[in-house]
């Protein structure tokens, strides 16, 4: 006898699971890693096992490009199909501001109207030089520039806000000042001048430049750094000349003095990075002439020193800077501007580059006559045309020798020798200023001498800009009478 049972076995019922609760997260969150924004781990069912929930997300966008919310359904089915489904919300923000890489900087320029808007401008297009990140998106500048505040001329200042936004609104601030200030005196103009002159150059020494070596610094005579100093031994029968790097600025000095080029001059390397129209690099340098292997100073009754080949490219020139109280002769006006930049006479080349020339030829050079002195300064570097103009080492050619063949050339000197039959009345002369309007005073002093028309008339001539700025410049008429009387 059998019996049987049938057992029809059925699973009708759903799988279980737990959804991870809502959660707001940050916009550089990765809303696929589960371990942040919640996984199932309670999958359960009756009958099946190893069971594993998956999703599907739908986005919606938010207010504003990084911002959205993502519906996420979260679904569990067993072997037999019977499915749960349950609803997760993600909500995406942008709530963190941009952070700054750097801060905008405060940047002061020389006054000079005809290029303080170029440097403005360059400014306020790169935030003051200030620099951000965001966590998650494209960050948009603004600022709140509103003119200048003018204090003297066209000098003055604005202090300016940076404003790094992101695209849902959080933002930043920075906030920097632009200054013009005016601390140049005016260029005094008709200062009387000797044309084509050239010294005779009897006993006048010629100093030469063929080596160095380093006394005092890092001990690398192959860097070149501020405040370190080097010996030239024998520029001139018995004389050293000890070179202080007095100042540097903008720049760096790849060879102090190439004698590959030109033996006996002095010819230093500049390298620069500028940034805006206007700015300036430059090294100051002091030579002082010292008894030879001594320290003893050596006072040389007269020397010249000649700056050759200032000339420039389109986007950057030279500059040179001597004494102001020094006599110079110039040649080849066309190429150089000359400004007094008080203790300075600046020098500033053109756009067409010379190419290297003697200074037996004088090509785009001036020349500065120094008296009865034991040392002298001066600086070379370069003023910057365009925006970011950055240096290829540039060539500088200084030589301390008379050269006596300039052509169409100009002295400006301080004293002059006259009969006093060929005095005459002085000058009236004008001021010119890059910043403001300037006005000339003169006024002038007689010391007398051994007879009535033997004298030293002292003439001064000071300009004064709108913001107290002064430039002098004194000219000494030693008056002579060396003429006989006739009857």
């Amino acid at each position: 006898t059998k019996r049987i049972l049938n057992l029809n076995v059925i699973d009708t019922t759903a799988p279980t699971f737990t959804v991870p609760a809502d959660i707001t997260v940050e916009c550089d969150v990765d809303v696929n890693n589960l371990s942040i924004t919640g996984d199932v781990t309670d999958e359960a069912d009756n009958c099946s096992a190893g069971l594993d929930a998956v999703y599907a997300d739908t986005v919606a966008s938010g207010s504003c490009d990084n911002q959205s919310v993502i519906t996420r359904t979260w679904s569990l089915t067993d072997a037999c199909d019977n499915n749960t489904t349950l609803v997760q919300t993600i909500t995406v923000m942008d709530s963190e501001a941009p952070v700054f890489d750097s801060e905008a900087y405060d940047l002061t320029v020389q006054c000079n109207s005809s290029i303080n808007t170029d440097q403005l401008n360059d400014w306020l297009s790169t935030n003051g030089s200030a620099s951000a990140i965001d966590n998650c998106g494209q960050i948009t500048w603004t600022n709140n520039f509103n003119g200048l505040t003018y204090t003297c001329g066209n000098s003055g200042y604005a202090d300016v806000t940076f404003t790094a936004s992101d695209q849902c609104g959080n933002s930043i601030n920075t906030t920097a000042r632009f200054t013009i200030e005016d601390t140049v005196g005016p260029t005094i103009n008709g200062f009387p001048s000797t044309p084509n002159f050239n010294p005779d150059c009897i006993n006048i020494p010629i100093l030469r430049f063929t080596s160095f070596s380093e006394i005092s610094g890092d001990g690398d005579n192959s860097t070149y750094l501020e405040g370190e100093i080097f010996k030239f031994p024998q520029v001139s029968e018995e004389i050293d000349a000890i070179l202080t790097i007095e100042e540097i600025v903008n720049a760096s000095i790849p060879v102090l003095d190439d004698n590959s080029i030109g033996p006996n001059s002095f010819k230093p390397q500049t390298a620069f990075s500028l940034s805006n129209v206007g700015d300036r690099a430059y090294v100051q340098y002091k030579i002082d002439f010292v008894e030879t292997n001594t320290n003893t100073p050596v006072i040389i009754p007269e020397f010249y020193s000649n700056f050759n080949d200032i000339d420039g490219l389109p986007n950057y020139t030279e500059v040179n800077w001597a004494p102001l109280d020094s006599d110079y002769t110039f040649n080849n006006p066309t190429s150089l501007s000359f400004t007094d930049e008080d203790p300075w006479v600046v020098a500033t080349g053109g756009i067409v580059d010379i190419p290297n020339s003697p200074s037996t030829n004088a090509l785009a050079n001036f020349s500065s006559r120094n008296l009865n002195t034991s040392s002298i300064s001066f600086r070379v570097g370069v003023v910057a045309l365009t925006s970011n103009p950055s240096g290829n080492p540039r060539w500088h050619s200084i030589d301390f020798a008379c050269v006596s063949n300039y052509e169409n050339s100009t002295t400006i000197t301080d004293e002059i020798t006259i009969e006093c039959s060929d005095l005459e009345d002085a000058e009236t002369l004008t001021s010119t200023d890059d910043c403001s309007n300037s006005s000339v005073e003169f006024t002038e002093t007689r010391i007398d001498g051994s007879c009535d028309y033997q004298y030293t008339l002292k003439r001064e001539w000071t300009a004064t800009d709108e913001c107290g700025n002064e430039t002098k410049r004194i000219l000494n008429l030693n008056v002579i009478d060396t003429t006989a009387p006739t009857f």
